[in-house]
């Protein structure tokens, strides 16, 4: 096409092709950079690191507050006794005391001897205190694992303390419960059997405990004779025991068998036996304090 009837010149054609080209690069690059760029994310969407062996940074992560109150939780979890004190009596000791001590407050009637002696083994002589120690240090040390504070009464056989004497040592602690180990025997009847569960009856002096531990008896003793397999001796109230009657807090007394009748020997002096049976205590403990 002519312009004015006139042919443009070569300069200005020239001219115009650069003006082109200059264009056309401008909307290259401008192509090039809108390609570039990435969408702006939306408001509280995450955000991947630009480090890119790290990778994606999780929306999901807790935050530091809920991190801790998770730790928190699985401590309580792992320690479900913290805060709690159980006294431990294993019963009796290695040496004989004949002096007599009341069985009840203010009794000057109604006595009983400081150190009978407790059972021993049909067969093997085993005696009780022995049995009886042996399972409180293995139930001290599965109830410090849980968390508990666990007070011993004693922790050596060559000691002597009469009943009222161990219950004071759960009085002075305030413990939330007093567990008292013993080994029954009849020596008139050699084929008895059975774990058993003591507490205190109803009297003048066990009112104030007696409910509380007849409800961890009814807790403990089932829980304890389905984990062992072991015959059942039931929960059976007493009056007549000075370690009740002294005590101010809640008590049960474990006949853990009979020391008589030489199968039930044989399992109390059973080194696995015994650990089975302060892991089933430590466990029914755990359940009636924690429930």
């Amino acid at each position: 096409m002519s312009v004015g009837g006139r042919r443009p010149t070569r300069a200005v054609l020239c001219a115009i092709w650069a003006a082109l080209a200059v264009l056309a690069a401008l909307i290259v690059a401008l192509a090039l950079s809108v390609r570039a760029t990435p969408p702006s994310a939306p408001a509280g969407a995450p955000v991947a690191s630009s480090d890119s062996t790290s990778g994606p940074r999780s929306s999901l992560a807790p935050s530091a507050g809920s991190s801790s109150r998770d730790e928190l939780s699985s401590a309580a979890d792992d320690l479900p006794l913290r805060g709690v004190t159980v006294c431990l009596d294993p019963g009796h000791g290695s040496i004989p005391d004949l002096d007599l001590t009341p069985k009840y407050p203010g009794a000057t009637d109604v006595m009983q001897y400081v150190e009978p002696g407790g059972a021993q083994g049909a067969l093997t002589g085993t005696p009780e205190y022995e049995v009886t120690l042996d399972v409180a240090l293995r139930l001290r040390d599965l109830l410090e694992g849980l968390g508990a504070d666990v007070v011993m009464t004693r922790t050596t056989d060559d000691v002597v303390l009469s009943s009222e004497q161990r219950a004071e040592v759960a009085n002075e602690c305030g413990a939330d419960l007093f567990i008292r180990l013993h080994c029954d025997g009849d020596d008139d009847d050699p084929s008895r059997s059975g774990f058993s569960t003591l507490v205190p009856a109803d009297t003048e002096w066990t009112h104030d405990i007696q409910a509380r531990s007849l409800e961890v008896a009814r807790v403990m003793h089932p829980m304890i004779v389905s984990e062992l397999g072991c015959a059942d001796g039931g929960i059976v109230e007493r009056s007549d025991l000075a370690g009740f009657n002294f005590c101010d807090v809640p008590s049960v007394l474990f006949e853990m068998g009979f020391l008589s009748n030489p199968e039930e020997e044989a399992r109390l002096c059973d080194e696995s036996y015994r650990q089975a049976l302060a892991q089933a205590i430590a466990d029914a403990t755990a359940a009636c304090l924690t429930a």
